[in-house]
C-alpha cells in the first residue's frame, strides 16, 4: 500500500474490514463491453462523426447482448441520447473513461502492459484491442479471467498514490498551510517519492518528486496538471471498482478518497 516515509499512509482506507466483494470476471467483461461502449460513443461525439443510425446501434447491440442491464443509468442516458445531442459536459467528462476502460482491459488481460502513469490511453488503440470482445461478447464473457489480486492490489496503490500526488500539487496551487503534527507539503511529497521509488512504484525520481511529463511533477504546467489528475483519477476510480471498494460493486458510486 502506498505509505509516506513519516509513516503516514498516502490514503485513508484504513476502515475496512474482512476480504470485500470483488467484481467476478464474467462482471468485468461485461464492464468492459459497456465502458468501451461509452469509449465509442465519445470518440464519435468528439470527432463530430455521430450518425443517428450509429449511436442507434450502439444501444440496439447492448440490448441485443442484454448488456444494457450492466450499464448504469448515466451510462444509458448518455448513450440514448440523439446524435449530437448529448451535453458537452458529459462528452467531456466520460472523455477520460478510456483511462478506467484501459485499466478494465489490462485486468481482463486484454492489453499486455498499461500506458505510462503520465501518458493518455489511446481510445483507438483500446478499442481495437477489445474488438474480438464487441465482435463475439457472449464468447467473451464465459471465457473471461483476471489478473491474481496481488497484480491488482498493487496497481490500485499506485493508482491511489499518483491521484494523492495530484491532490497535493492542488493543494500547493492553494497555498495550503502544513496540517498539524505534519512536516511541510514540500518534505511530505519528497519523503513519499523517495518511498515510492524504493518500493518500485514510480520510475527514477526528478528533483525528488514524482517524474511527469520529463519534468518533476511540481514542474507541470495547469494544463498539464489538468491531464494527469485526469489520468489518475480515473485509473484510481477503477482499480477501486475492481478490489471491492465500492458497496455492491457499483460503478458510479465507487470512491476514490486519498
Amino acid at each position: 500500500m502506498p505509505v509516506v516515509a513519516c509513516g503516514l499512509r498516502a490514503g485513508n482506507y484504513n476502515a475496512r474490514v474482512d476480504e470485500p466483494r470483488r467484481p467476478e470476471a464474467a462482471e468485468v467483461a461485461r464492464r468492459i463491453l459497456v465502458v468501451s461502449t461509452v469509449v465509442a460513443r465519445v470518440r464519435m461525439e468528439c470527432r463530430g462523426d455521430a450518425r443517428p443510425e450509429a449511436a442507434r446501434t450502439l444501444v440496439t447491440w447492448l440490448r441485443r447482448h442484454d448488456l444494457h442491464e450492466s450499464a448504469s443509468v448515466r451510462e444509458l442516458k448518455f448513450l440514448s441520447a440523439p446524435a449530437g445531442r448529448a451535453s458537452q459536459r458529459e462528452i467531456v467528462q466520460l472523455s477520460w473513461r478510456n483511462e478506467a476502460c484501459a485499466i478494465l482491459a489490462w485486468a481482463g488481460e486484454r492489453l499486455s502492459e498499461l500506458p505510462s502513469w503520465d501518458a493518455v490511453a489511446d481510445p483507438a488503440a483500446l478499442l481495437d484491442a477489445l474488438a474480438g470482445a464487441h465482435r463475439d461478447p457472449r464468447a467473451f464473457i464465459a471465457t473471461a479471467r483476471l489478473r491474481p489480486k496481488k497484480e491488482l492490489d498493487r496497481a490500485r496503490d499506485t493508482a491511489e498514490l499518483w491521484h494523492w500526488r495530484a491532490k497535493t500539487a492542488q493543494r500547493a496551487r492553494e497555498g495550503a498551510k502544513p496540517q498539524a503534527g505534519k512536516p511541510p507539503l514540500d518534505e511530505l511529497i519528497r519523503r513519499t517519492a523517495q518511498h515510492a521509488r524504493e518500493m518500485g512504484d514510480i520510475p527514477a525520481l526528478i528533483d525528488d518528486d514524482f517524474p511527469a511529463l520529463g519534468k518533476a511533477y511540481r514542474e507541470l504546467n495547469g494544463e498539464e496538471y489538468a491531464t494527469m489528475h485526469s489520468i489518475a483519477l480515473e485509473r484510481h476510480f477503477a482499480l477501486n471498482w475492481l478490489c471491492g471498494y465500492s458497496e455492491g460493486a457499483d460503478w458510479e458510486s465507487t470512491p476514490t478518497e486519498t
